[in-house]
């Protein structure tokens, strides 16, 4: 008979059952263990750097809107400077234009007194002159 059921079957089922028990207990609930550990690891370490991930990207946004903001705060401060400058230009230069005008009006003044001098000088010298040479045609005709 090819297969004959004895004594041996049952001590043959008995002894691989006691072996998936220890195999089970030794190899297989650890390493089935430890894979679930090693999944909940990385697990959430994928969490973590998606989380981080996200993070960035926010950090991006606002510092890409903070560089915005201080660029367009620069230019704002830059144009108020612009016109500050050509308020303060055209200020110095109506100043300048004024003094020029006074100085100008006073060099008018200076002139004009010093040309009725010259005037009231050569009428005197005309005079002058013109009584000395009535003197002298008069005294000549004496």
């Amino acid at each position: 008979m090819l297969l004959s059921l004895d004594g041996t079957l049952i001590v043959q089922v008995i002894n691989f059952g006691i072996f998936y028990l220890i195999l089970n207990a030794f190899f297989v609930a650890p390493t089935r263990k430890s894979r679930m550990e090693r999944y909940e690891r990385v697990r959430a370490i994928e969490e973590e750097t998606e989380n981080l991930v996200k993070e960035a990207r926010a950090l991006r946004a606002q510092t890409t809107a903070f560089i915005a903001a201080a660029y367009r705060e620069a230019d704002a401060r830059i144009s108020r400077a612009d016109a500050e400058a050509g308020r303060q230009a055209e200020e110095i230069i109506a100043a300048a234009h004024a003094d020029a005008k006074t100085k100008a009006e006073e060099a008018r003044k200076v002139v004009s007194g010093e040309l009725a001098a010259l005037q009231a000088s050569r009428n005197r010298s005309v005079g002058e002159l013109a009584a000395v040479m009535l003197g002298q045609a008069l005294g000549e005709d004496r």
